[in-house]
């Protein structure tokens, strides 16, 4: 944990949600589990308000008030959704190393709220983009999710271009690093950044034509990640002429039909 592997991958802490599915007590442990590994949360907030109805009622605060006389904000918070976070509590999160990370096709799928994007962003929170998981959105193009959710901040403010294409594609890339602390590292192709990027055919119709259609806006409204043809991550190519360079995929895709197939069987006999 903490990143003293040599490896990409990092663990922060993921209690799902505070409060409703955590005690204050197990709340503490986590917080000082993150302190000693100097690590992040990870958690699920302000999905459709049951934090904040639990701590008005338990403590007769907001659960960001909550949240920060506990100590839990003073650690990076990676929010997924934060669609009902009172206005009121926007300024002492923007105060925080805490990113709200909006899924706007899972809100959608669920039935819940559009996030005030625009307003927390002008808040001076920061944003990020996510899918949740494939249960909730079944998919996890982050070309669609640009595209749901600038369509959907335009739909909340009953204004056009309410996040600009420029403003949304710096959600789904700056916005990531930032919440994961790497922003000196990734998110943008500045020089000495991690070689990170991808290539996409613009072969397409999304992006024709040429003369008159703003790349960015193509970007974020025309196309989809089938679209990419090849990925660099840290400098290696994981991706290449729409070619896994690391994975077999067809063994991958059995291999999970299989366990598919086996969690099925599971819960129609399970054993006794």
């Amino acid at each position: 944990m903490g990143g003293q592997g040599e490896g990409r991958l990092k663990a922060w802490i993921g209690p799902h949600a505070f409060f409703v599915d955590n005690s204050l007590e197990l709340m503490e442990r986590e917080r000082i589990l993150a302190e000693k590994y100097g690590v992040g949360f990870h958690i699920h907030l302000s999905t459709t308000g049951e934090e904040d109805i639990f701590c008005q009622e338990h403590f007769g605060i907001s659960a960001a008030q909550k949240m920060a006389a506990l100590g839990m904000l003073d650690h990076p918070i990676i929010a997924a959704h934060s669609v009902t976070i009172p206005a009121d509590d926007w300024p002492l999160l923007a105060l925080h190393p805490f990113t709200a990370v909006t899924c706007p096709s899972a809100s959608m799928r669920a039935g819940a709220d559009a996030a005030p994007v625009v307003g927390m962003r002008g808040a001076g929170i920061n944003i990020a983009l996510g899918t949740d998981n494939v249960c909730n959105s079944n998919d996890y193009d982050l070309f669609t999710e640009m595209r749901t959710l600038a369509k959907l901040a335009s739909f909340r403010e009953k204004q056009p271009s309410a996040l600009p294409a420029r403003d949304v594609l710096a959600i789904a890339t700056a916005g990531g690093a930032k919440a994961l602390g790497l922003a000196d590292q990734i998110g943008d192709l500045t020089a000495g950044k991690q070689a990170d990027l991808i290539m996409l055919d613009r072969s397409g119709i999304g992006w024709q034509p040429y003369a008159a259609n703003d790349p960015f806006t193509a970007l974020v409204y025309s196309i989809h990640g089938l679209q990419v043809t090849d990925t660099m991550v840290a400098g290696r190519w994981l991706l290449r002429d729409q070619q896994w360079t690391t994975l077999d995929y067809p063994t991958a895709a059995t291999q999970l039909n299989e366990s598919a197939k086996q969690l099925l069987k599971l819960r129609d006999h399970p054993t006794k």
